[in-house]
């Protein structure tokens, strides 16, 4: 990676970076991960996390606006400024500080 910063390149094809880059092939990336810390644990059997360690997801449909059974919108106001709120059941991680939520 350092290399390919040090040459200016693209870090997903061989040509140069420039502002304005955009990849002639598109991408698709998926990481699985299988939650270490579970392996080998009896049923039920809950595992120690140092806070710090804990991975924070957020649903795709949480950031592109989408909503399934998981999700659902309300109307809300802020400072006298109406909003949509869109609250899914499938993130784990919260976005919004909890004095604003309480306004």
């Amino acid at each position: 990676m350092q290399d390919r910063r040090n040459k200016n390149m693209c870090y997903n094809c061989d040509e140069t970076f420039r502002p304005v880059h955009k990849c002639k092939q598109q991408f698709m990336y998926c990481l699985l991960t299988e939650e270490e810390a579970t392996m080998g644990m009896e049923e039920g059997e809950k595992p120690q996390t140092d806070e710090s360690e804990v991975d924070m997801t957020i649903s795709l449909n949480a950031l592109s606006g989408n909503t399934d059974f998981n999700t659902f919108r309300v109307k809300g106001k802020a400072y006298g400024q109406e909003l949509q709120v869109l609250i899914d059941g499938g993130s784990t991680y919260c976005f919004l500080d909890e004095e604003t939520t309480e306004r």
